[in-house]
């Protein structure tokens, strides 16, 4: 909207509703005159008559504003200008027959009330704009923050002695679709005009005295931080010329050669700036000032980042990579370097391990092989999460350099299954009962370097493979520390790869109870029916789809020792598993052979059910003759 005189009256565009509804003419009520004491009545006679002109009320009330954005006024004018406010809504009523449209109508006195205080508002703020013309620096912004404080002040009075405008006024115009019609507080400190509008004129002008401030802080100087902290309200809407910006003091030259103290002196001088902006600016403004922070990298920085990584200055790492961030140093350049750097410290230290070895790869200690990795890869993870905030691109870059020193250092190359070899052959070594350098402490902690390992193989299909075989293996023949450790082993490869991946070996570990469970019930059938069987019997029921073992066609006969044995427990699990067929492994099968001879007793244990079927001939024959 246009202003261009004092006393002009501003029209827009009417909008004919269906219904209004009409304030009752006594709306604000008698007891406001009782409030009044009898030597405050005085003022009364100053209001203007009901029936007074538009322009007589309206100086009035003027008036009244002018003394309330300058110094004030007292409770008796407050109710004065309250009332001479009600008088003017309700005047320059229409003809009798359109009482219903009184308040929408441009010839309302609420209407041109509403009017008069924009403009009223708008020479207001332009008397402020033209007494700061010549103001620059630390006095601009005294003078704004005094001149918003008043503002503020007065402006809430004013909207106040409205009250009746906005309640029967504004809301009856908003009721009828009319929305450029805000209450009165709105056009007062938010809308137009506003206090802001009249700071966009020359916004330079005050940019520049909030950095002056700032410049003169960061250079010792003692300032009244509340000249900065009054403008919250509005100084968002300046035009803050971000391309340009530098926090003041961050002009560092890169002329020292000691890179560690260089970095301190620049996070020292970043921390205090981004203390300052967060003092001073809202969310918004501080996103678009850091994004204005320019420092250009040294020369040297990428020669000297590798020394911080080898010689483990972690606090020099996490004060580069927060001046990195925070400056535009060359980040991507610095993660390339951080991936290259790990990936060269996983094949030194292998190739340390070959080396102090007797036999080469093939003497490689599996220990020492996988503590040795694991360890690298835990002091740059630990790098990564401590100094660079668990940086997305800087792990990135790890686990690229941790897949190339797992699958091809010194130890795997060149054959393309040797890291999947290495890391079964491993587990194998730590799941098996005869390994007497694990407890059950360490075990845990073992798999769990397993498991991290396990994730930067190539090929985990191979793994698995291989890994299945060796699992059978310990179960059939008793060889497994235990199921928990089995169990345990196989849930850290489910983590890495998920269920999916690890069904088939879930299902391995899992029929291992269930075939003792099946073992235990027949037992106990056949102890209630027939005593016993005579011989201890256990028996593995396996999924031939799981399990990596086959049968070998060799024309086994059973003997007749364990025949019964044999033919009691295939009707057992017939009748309580009916239509599901049991393929008998004697392959696989180990059997325990108490041998009595010259008055002594042998015992023969771990032989295969073939080895049995033949020593059980002896029972009946002393010699047999194959020629």
């Amino acid at each position: 909207m246009e202003v261009t005189t004092k006393e002009e009256i501003i029209i827009v565009e009417d909008h004919q509703p269906a219904t209004v509804k009409v304030p009752p003419s006594n709306a604000h009520g008698s007891p406001i005159w009782a409030s009044l004491e009898e030597g405050d009545r005085s003022t009364l006679v100053q209001i203007p008559s009901y029936d007074a002109h538009w322009s007589h009320m309206w100086a009035f009330l003027e008036e009244g504003f002018d003394q309330i954005m300058s110094e004030g006024v007292n409770h008796a004018h407050y109710i004065a200008l309250y009332t001479a406010a009600f008088h003017f809504c309700r005047s320059l009523r229409p003809p009798s027959d359109q009482t219903g449209l009184w308040f929408v109508s441009k010839c309302s006195g609420a209407y041109v009330l509403y009017h008069k205080l924009l403009q009223y508002l708008n020479w207001w703020l332009e008397v402020l704009k033209e007494q700061s013309t010549a103001m620059q620096d630390e006095p601009l912004l005294r003078y704004y923050a005094t001149e918003w404080a008043r503002y503020k002040t007065g402006t809430n009075t004013i909207n106040g002695i409205l009250a009746y405008l906005n309640q029967y006024g504004v809301q009856s115009w908003r009721d009828v679709g009319r929305r450029n019609f805000y209450p009165v507080y709105t056009p007062l400190c938010g809308g137009k005009p506003s206090f802001s509008t009249t700071c966009k004129v020359r916004p330079g002008r005050l940019v520049g005295a909030v950095l002056g401030l700032l410049r003169r802080e960061c250079n010792g100087e003692t300032i009244d931080h509340t000249l900065i902290k009054e403008m919250d309200t509005w100084k968002s809407q300046l035009p803050w010329p971000v391309e340009k910006y530098r926090e003041p003091g961050s002009e560092v030259i890169f002329t020292e050669n000691n890179f560690s103290d260089l970095l301190e002196e620049v996070d020292e001088r970043l921390q205090e700036g981004e203390r300052r902006i967060d003092r001073y600016f809202n969310s918004d403004i501080q996103i678009r000032l850091f994004d204005g922070w320019k420092i250009p990298a040294p020369s040297y920085l990428l020669k000297d980042f590798p020394n911080l990584l080898f010689h483990d200055k972690l606090e020099d790492l996490r004060r580069l990579y927060a001046i990195s961030v925070r400056t535009h140093w060359e980040l991507d350049q610095l993660r390339t370097q951080f991936g290259e750097h790990a990936k060269e410290a996983g094949m030194n230290v292998v190739s340390q391990l070959i080396g102090e070895g007797n036999g080469g790869a093939d003497g490689l200690d599996l220990g020492m092989y996988v503590d040795a990795l694991f360890e690298v890869h835990q002091k740059y993870s630990k790098i990564v999460a401590q100094c660079f905030m668990g940086d997305v691109g800087f792990l990135t870059s790890l686990g690229v350099a941790c897949r190339k020193f797992v699958n091809g250092n010194n130890a795997t190359v060149p054959s393309d299954t040797k890291p999947a070899e290495l890391l079964v052959n491993y587990a194998d070594r730590l799941l098996r009962r005869k390994d007497k350098t694990v407890n059950e402490g360490k075990l845990e902690s073992s798999l769990h370097r397993l498991g991290v390992l396990f994730m930067y193989i190539d090929d985990k299909d191979i793994f698995r493979e291989i890994y299945s075989m060796r699992l059978a293996k310990r179960v059939v023949y008793g060889l497994s520390v235990s199921d928990e450790a089995e169990a345990s082993a196989v849930s850290k490869l489910k983590e890495v790869c998920g269920s999916h991946y690890t069904s088939k070996l879930e299902r391995m570990v899992t029929s291992v109870n269930v075939s003792k469970d099946i073992t235990d019930q027949f037992n106990r059938n056949m102890e209630q029916d027939t005593g016993g069987l005579g011989v201890d019997f256990s028996v593995m029921i396996f999924g031939m789809n799981c399990w990596p073992l086959r049968l070998s066609n060799t024309g086994f006969v059973i003997p007749p020792e364990i025949l019964s044995t044999y033919e009691r427990f295939s009707e057992h699990y017939r009748m309580r598993h009916n239509g599901r067929k049991l393929t008998w492994l004697w392959n696989h099968s180990r059997a325990e052979l108490t041998a009595n001879y010259l008055n002594r007793k042998y015992i023969l244990t771990d032989k295969l059910v073939s080895k049995l079927a033949v020593l059980l001939q002896y029972n009946q024959y002393d010699y047999f003759d194959f020629g």
